[in-house]
């Protein structure tokens, strides 16, 4: 018998795991906007609820778009790499708009300011999301440490750090995906603690020490993490 199945934890089934409201509907971690097609096998997939899923959806987008726009230096849909990111600018010509005038050109550098509140939303959706996905203990309050930081703000000491899986003992609870993990040796896309999701798309590491920390890389660019007490 597949040991994730022997060992899956249904607890979380009737409880969305970003405000504990009855779960009708369910949601990807990360979100597929955050991804390119074709899509990975078995996505984590988490219970929420409806509203709680739509409410993520516009900074989701929001998100995805702007790192792709600050990655190619422009707004332009006809420069994106990404096609999802191309269309959806196309699209929206709203969305585009609001990400164009919130950058600005100064003597030397290109300067893009992000929302601050949709990139934080979406970065501590995701780490709840992983948390209760692989732990099987769902976070409902705040965090107690964010940090997001573009690629190249992160001194070589800094990136080796955030890099590096934590030197502890990690005892996961029988049922969760993280005991799973443990005991299948052969999960391939498990590399040095972290969980590739897609290769220079999104990747994320979970460790539980002081805390459950969640960090997360979106397209080799933006390095998020998360500390709940």
């Amino acid at each position: 018998m597949d040991p994730k199945k022997l060992f899956h934890d249904t607890r979380l089934d009737g409880t969305c795991v970003y405000c504990g409201a009855f779960p009708d509907t369910r949601d990807h971690v990360p979100s597929k906007v955050l991804l390119d097609e074709p899509f990975p096998l078995a996505l984590p997939v988490v219970p929420c609820c409806k509203t709680c899923n739509n409410s993520f959806s516009f900074d989701e987008l929001y998100i995805a778009c702007f790192i792709e726009c600050v990655i190619h230096g422009t707004t332009d849909p006809e420069k994106m790499s990404r096609t999802k990111i191309k269309r959806i600018l196309n699209e929206r010509p709203r969305l585009r708009e609001t990400i164009e005038k919130n950058k600005k050109q100064n003597d030397q550098n290109l300067i893009w300011t992000p929302d601050k509140t949709k990139v934080n939303t979406i970065v501590v959706k995701l780490a709840r999301g992983h948390a209760a996905y692989e732990l099987s203990e769902p976070q409902m309050s705040d965090p107690e440490y964010i940090r997001i930081a573009p690629y190249g703000t992160l001194s070589e000491e800094e990136l080796t750090n955030f890099e590096n899986s934590p030197n502890q003992s990690l005892w996961p609870e029988i049922g969760s995906r993280a005991f799973v993990n443990s005991v299948v040796a052969n999960n391939i896309n498990f590399e040095n603690g972290w969980n590739i999701i897609q290769d220079s798309t999104y990747r994320y590491m979970i460790s539980h020490d002081d805390g459950i920390c969640v960090k997360i890389v979106m397209s080799e660019y933006l390095f998020c993490e998360v500390i709940f007490s």
